[in-house]
């Protein structure tokens, strides 16, 4: 009896080193073994690498339009001077009135009468909402009249604003 117990135990012994050989061939090569036990089959499937995802795609940002270029403009230079002075008042954070007037190829001028306790108040005048394309721009200024030598600008319309309060301070200057 001896001799039978120690018999199956080295058949025992020998199939799981078949199965364990059969399990680690077919990790390699990715083939099940012929002879796979129920044990060997979970191993596989266990051992099977997850499949992998592609990474998000972020959409590219919007390219801007041509159509939104930036105008600058340049003050005629060596232009003579005009004797047209514009009256322009700050009545609280608005200004009166909202529109100028100015002579085409000549330098003029504007008073601004600013009243009230509001705090201060700048004047200028400018081609777009861009820093860059302010043309003039007053030293910022409280209550009392204030006089300004404008530079001789180019026929068209451009904004007159406080650039403290351009959200109701802001009218147009209508040069011609």
């Amino acid at each position: 009896m001896h001799l039978q117990s120690r018999s199956r135990n080295l058949r025992g012994g020998a199939l799981a080193a078949v199965a364990a050989a059969g399990i680690l061939a077919a990790g390699c090569t990715g083939a099940a073994p012929a002879a796979a036990t129920p044990a060997a089959t979970l191993v596989l499937e266990a051992s099977v690498a997850p499949v992998a995802t592609p990474a998000p795609t972020v959409a590219p940002a919007p390219t801007p339009s041509p159509s939104a270029a930036m105008v600058v403009v340049t003050p005629v230079p060596g232009a003579e001077a005009s004797k047209v002075v514009d009256q322009v008042s700050s009545v609280g954070v608005t200004w009166s009135p909202t529109a100028l007037t100015a002579p085409a190829g000549k330098a003029w001028h504007v008073s601004v009468h600013a009243t009230g306790p509001l705090g201060f108040h700048n004047f200028t005048i400018t081609s777009g909402p861009a820093v860059e394309q302010r043309i003039f721009q007053s030293p910022k200024f409280g209550v009392g009249v204030h006089k300004f030598d404008l530079p001789a600008l180019p026929a068209g319309t451009y904004t007159f604003v406080c650039t403290i309060h351009p959200e109701t301070m802001h009218g147009t200057v209508v040069v011609s």
